[in-house]
């Protein structure tokens, strides 16, 4: 099922959502010069709880919009950039919660995805939220935690208040409205016009913001999916900021100390927890949940346990798999033991299946001292464990993987890490 290639090289990992619904398919044909090719395949299904929301006399800010993300490349491809390191986050919990994956692009229009970002009206974090209705919804915020800049909770508080618009509104164009203007706006609007509840009905009488909201988030969907075919390319993105592990730290710890213990600049360890607005870690009743990059998370542990520290020394390996027949994202995921959304953002995935003749990427982390790999899923809590592999377990092989002709050293090396890949690190 599976055949792996030798390559190396460290592929961007972008993102894709699925593609408009048809009527918008058709609005777009009629709206670019340029062809869209991209848009042959539609996903149509998994746009029904969205159609309607484009309406006729909003085609002209839709093209607006598009063509103002065009027109600066540069700024869009620092967008897509912060998009491939939230989107697996709100896909997971998109999932969970059983709302439309299409909501995942919220975040580009409400704070260009970044999680420190405050507007001038003080709403706060990917999700933009104003401090009443993020202590209604359950995030803390003091002198020295803002949660609504936690990508984690912020996320999940987010669709819970857009799961209560649905309930309330029943019409996602309504609810999108909601959530830019506030429920307060939109009842208001509603009442004005005699109790409809149409969209169209209400949008006059909704703030100029409101009423562009919609466009803007079309455009946002299809700059996300044909980007490259305008010459937008991100750079290849960090996997420290992707592939974290969480820590609960009961004490006060500083940035800097955290920065000594782990190896990593104090300027990455906030930007993975931008909720801290000290230099420091609180310390709260609860414990606070520190996020770092799971290759040095073990270096913490082993800390705040007291135990004598070791170089670990962990790194980053890329290799690339062949997909010899059909299989389902969450399969795949669960046969690697890797988070199936990781391996959607950094193989541009879409849909459910993978078809055969799929090359996916894949990234893990491993020791160059032991030669051991340590697969990486935030689904489940895992243990790097930091002895060597028992010879005995050499000739282990995966069932499904083509081996590659060990014609030299490295592909001997290669072909020994591979072999060692599904085997449970926990276990030894």
């Amino acid at each position: 099922m599976l055949s792996r290639t030798a390559r190396f090289e460290v592929r961007y990992p972008m993102i894709k959502v699925p593609v408009l619904s048809l009527t918008v398919y058709i609005l777009f044909l009629s709206l670019l010069s340029s062809p869209i090719s991209a848009l042959a395949n539609l996903d149509v299904a998994s746009f029904e709880a969205f159609d309607g929301f484009l309406a006729p006399t909003d085609q002209d800010k839709v093209s607006y919009y598009i063509e103002q993300f065009l027109a600066h490349p540069e700024t869009t491809k620092e967008l897509l950039e912060r998009s491939a390191i939230y989107f697996p986050t709100i896909e997971k919990e998109l999932y969970k919660q059983g709302l439309p994956e299409e909501l995942k692009v919220l975040p580009l229009i409400e704070s260009r995805c970044n999680p420190q970002a405050i507007s001038y009206v003080g709403a706060a974090g990917l999700w933009q939220f104003m401090v009443p209705t993020a202590r209604q919804m359950g995030l803390t915020i003091n002198s020295q935690i803002d949660e609504r800049c936690d990508p984690q909770k912020a996320t999940e508080a987010a669709l819970a208040y857009l799961q209560y618009l649905h309930q309330k509104y029943e019409d996602w164009s309504l609810v999108f409205a909601a959530y830019n203007a506030g429920p307060t706006r939109v009842n208001r609007a509603i009442k004005q016009a005699g109790g409809d509840r149409c969209f169209e009905a209400i949008k006059a009488f909704l703030p100029k913001q409101t009423r562009e909201y919609i466009p803007k988030y079309l455009a946002a969907q299809y700059v996300i999916e044909h980007h490259r075919q305008y010459g937008i390319q991100p750079d290849a993105l960090d996997l420290d900021m992707q592939m974290t592990s969480t820590i609960r730290l009961l004490d006060k710890m500083s940035l800097s100390t955290i920065s000594k213990i782990t190896g990593i600049e104090k300027e990455k360890v906030a930007l993975l927890n931008p909720s801290l607005r000290k230099s420091y870690v609180p310390k709260v009743s609860d414990g606070f949940d520190l996020v770092l990059p799971a290759r040095v998370a073990q270096s913490l542990h082993l800390h705040i346990l007291g135990q004598p520290q070791r170089t670990i020394g962990l790194r980053y390996h890329t290799i690339e798999l062949l997909i010899e027949q059909e299989i389902s994202l969450s399969a795949i995921g669960e046969e690697l033991e890797i988070d199936p959304y990781l391996l959607k953002s950094w193989n541009q995935l879409t849909g459910k299946l993978i078809p055969t003749g799929t090359i996916l990427t894949i990234h893990e982390i491993y020791s160059p001292i032991n030669n051991w790999i340590r697969t990486y899923t935030p689904l489940r809590s895992t243990v790097i464990t930091l002895d060597p592999i028992p010879s005995q377990r050499h000739q282990m092989k995966k069932e499904g993987v083509r081996s590659i002709p060990q014609t030299n050293a490295l592909a001997w090396q290669e072909t020994f890490n591979w072999d060692l890949h599904k085997m449970s690190l926990v276990d030894l």
